[in-house]
């Protein structure tokens, strides 16, 4: 059976949901300037469940472009080559629909680096499984 990441925090003190408030609070006032968050925590913690809660925040909004980037998708590939790609991706899809030149300019212009990265990369499904022995 395939990993799937709860959408719902049912824990009593919505642990996961503070966290992601909290990252979402963060995010927005911050200046502008880049941001490193690190999540950790051992399998099953939820750290995916804490991204997926953040992403549907973001979903909310209109402002912010939220990338998921699944690392293990990616095994035997130049891994920056493959997010670039993955991110190019992402915001040529944000733009689709807006009529002004500045998203047609920006747009062509990921469509050339996309491209060039095109060529490079090759995704790699996979599926995993906790065995409780």
């Amino acid at each position: 059976m395939p990993e799937r990441v709860s959408t719902v925090d049912e824990f009593d003190d919505q642990t996961h949901t503070c966290t992601a408030d909290a990252m979402y609070k963060f995010i927005n006032s911050s200046s502008g300037e880049g941001l490193t968050i690190g999540l950790e925590g051992f399998w099953g913690t939820g750290k995916s469940q804490v991204i997926c809660l953040l992403n549907s925040k973001f979903k909310e909004e209109s402002k912010t472009l939220f990338y998921i980037f699944d690392a293990w998708a990616h095994e035997g590939n130049p891994l920056r080559l493959a997010f670039l790609s993955g991110l190019i991706g992402a915001a040529r899809k944000r733009l689709i629909g807006r009529k002004n030149d500045k998203a047609q300019d920006v747009d062509e212009i990921l469509e050339e680096q996309g491209e060039n990265l095109a060529g490079s990369i090759t995704t790699t499904k996979y599926e995993t499984v906790k065995d409780f022995v």
